[in-house]
């Protein structure tokens, strides 16, 4: 009798162990922080400047990697900008409408689209993928409520 009391003890602990372990799961998969305008803007901007650079830019600065690389290797440290109007105008058929969402929501106001930007520093080996971007946004959101 004792046996049994003492084996539902451990499988009661064991049961609220699991159903503990599953609510701190589900909290952490589906309560996280949701991300701000910001962070999706910067990101659309990163995608934006990712395609630019890697299938555009690059393949047409020169016509040997060896000439691409002596070209990129100028950038390294004062890096390339490709502002949000020229990215508007690459790739427009996906591009022109990712431009439109460059608003901020909560004041409205556009992104200035000429300092709006993403600055690509090419880095050492200087091939396609080998560079460092930073994001620049220029719509309002550090502006004092």
């Amino acid at each position: 009798m004792k046996k049994i009391k003492t084996n539902n003890l451990v499988i009661g602990i064991v049961v609220v162990f699991v159903m503990i372990s599953l609510v701190v799961v589900a909290m952490l998969l589906f309560g996280g922080k949701k991300e701000s305008q910001k962070e999706k803007l910067s990101k659309s901007l990163e995608a934006m400047g990712t395609d630019f650079y890697e299938n555009y830019y690059y393949p047409q600065i020169a016509t040997t990697d060896e000439e691409r690389k002596e070209f990129v290797k100028k950038y390294e440290n004062m890096g390339i900008k490709i502002n949000l109007d020229n990215l508007s105008r690459y790739n427009t058929s996906q591009n022109e409408e990712r431009v439109k969402e460059f608003v901020n929501e909560e004041t409205k106001e556009k992104c200035d689209q000429t300092n709006t930007r993403v600055i690509i520093y090419p880095k050492s080996p200087y091939k396609k993928e080998s560079y460092e971007l930073k994001v620049e946004l220029v719509c309002g959101f550090d502006k004092e409520k």
